[in-house]
């Protein structure tokens, strides 16, 4: 039976010799030590591998240098930030993203009626009141749109709602719609202004 030399090591001289920690070697039939090839920069390498493995999602390699032996010696990346597999250094979140959690493998996007216009951060900013978005991944206040007079909204909002009957929403960004005036109403939802009671009627503030 002829013997072919493994895959992550070389012979010999009748020797099997393991590739060292930090390289590896694909091949089989290998017969010098220049067989094994340095691991890249991301992946680590144990003693006799065959291949070399890509960190995985969430986790980027060691700053210091050090050769990689095992996943253990992956990075886990920090809030803000995320890596994909085979990361070399984790990547602040995009503006119009965010990331509350460490060892992430991509960014969320702000949620309907937030916005971010930073990088890096781990959330996201609610619209004003009187404005809405109903997008995700807002990257600006500008994005917050105003509801327009006659209607209304709270912070955070994704859609506005129209003032009610008996209020009205003078301006063009409205955080609550007022009451009506005495001596005014308003019989219709959205109304802007209110309207004078008639002549002997009346109504309280």
């Amino acid at each position: 039976v002829t013997f072919t030399c493994p895959k992550g090591q070389w012979c010999t001289a009748g020797l099997v010799v393991d590739c060292p920690t930090g390289y590896y070697n694909p091949l089989e039939g290998q017969d010098f030590a220049t067989a094994c090839l340095t691991c890249p920069a991301s992946d680590y390498c144990d003693e006799g591998a065959s291949a070399a493995l890509p960190c995985p999602g969430g986790t980027t390699k060691r700053a210091d240098g050090v050769a990689m032996t095992s996943e253990a010696d992956c990075l886990v990346c920090g809030e803000g930030t995320f890596c994909p597999v085979g990361s070399k250094e984790a990547t602040e979140c995009s503006a119009g993203t965010y990331n509350d959690r460490p060892g992430q493998e991509m960014c969320a996007k702000c949620v309907a009626g937030t916005y971010q216009p930073d990088e890096g951060t781990t959330g996201c900013i609610d619209c004003p009141a009187g404005t809405s978005v109903a997008g995700t991944g807002s990257a600006s206040l500008g994005d917050c749109a105003a509801c327009g007079s006659g209607r209304t909204s709270g912070a955070g909002a994704s859609t506005c709602t129209d003032c009610l009957a008996g209020t009205y929403g003078p301006s063009g960004i409205n955080a609550e719609c007022d009451q009506c005036p005495a001596n005014t109403f308003s019989d219709s939802d959205g109304a802007v202004s209110c309207t004078a009671c008639p002549a002997g009627a009346s109504s309280p503030a």
